[in-house]
């Protein structure tokens, strides 16, 4: 039987996910400690997934940008460590050719494709190997978009982005963190489809944001 490229993908994923379910971090049966570090520990794309285990980050799938975090552009269809990555990984995230994690220390590092600023650097290269967002030391919550990257700032509760920043329209969008206006005592952030993010405060207020018409949206609750 042969399988398309798209359904063989597929399939890896799959894969890939029941290995993490099967094997688990430490063979205990222990609850996580909250939904949303449960979470964190597992991220999946269109065209890869890692997970977060005592060993270090596995990723599995297509590898086309290095995403899978090995140094290397060759596909896996089983789980492979993400040895660029190291073990200090608290989150992940993934994008369709990127990968982003948040260390424990705050920071959060990117690698993969950066055609939009989306690793945060202030640059528009790819990268192999794992490049600190600028400026980010305090991250408690990432979010990873198709082309951009945001971050939850344990000071003071505030959000910054990244990304959407394509050399043809260089101002639309942020090569470097940019503090997001109007978005107050955050506690929960996500990303969503075409670019769309949004975060929840202290109070169970919900406001979303996006890039349009050239620029970031002010947050409108939802």
């Amino acid at each position: 039987m042969h399988l398309t490229s798209s359904k063989r993908y597929a399939r890896a994923l799959l894969c890939g996910l029941v290995l993490v379910a099967a094997c688990g971090d430490d063979g205990s049966n222990a609850a996580p400690a909250s939904k949303n570090e449960a979470l964190a520990k597992l991220a999946v794309s269109a065209s890869h997934g890692c997970a977060i285990r005592s060993a270090g980050l596995y990723c599995w799938g297509q590898n086309f940008a290095g995403q899978l975090g090995n140094g290397e552009t060759t596909d896996s269809t089983s789980a492979v460590l993400a040895s660029a990555v190291g073990k200090d990984v608290a989150e992940v995230g993934v994008a369709s050719a990127r990968g982003c994690v948040r260390r424990h220390s705050g920071s959060v590092e990117c690698w993969g494709t950066n055609d939009e600023g989306q690793i945060g650097d202030g640059t528009r290269s790819a990268s192999l190997q794992p490049v600190a967002a600028h400026g980010i030391d305090d991250a408690t919550q990432i979010a990873v978009g198709e082309a951009s990257t945001c971050a939850l700032h344990g000071r003071d509760q505030s959000v910054s982005c990244w990304g959407n920043s394509p050399e043809s329209a260089p101002d639309q969008g942020f090569t470097e963190p940019t503090n997001i206006d109007g978005l107050p005592d955050t506690v929960e952030l996500r990303a969503g489809s075409q670019g769309t993010y949004c975060a929840r405060d202290e109070s169970d207020d919900v406001r979303c944001w996006t890039l349009g018409n050239g620029a970031w949206t002010p947050p409108k609750e939802v």
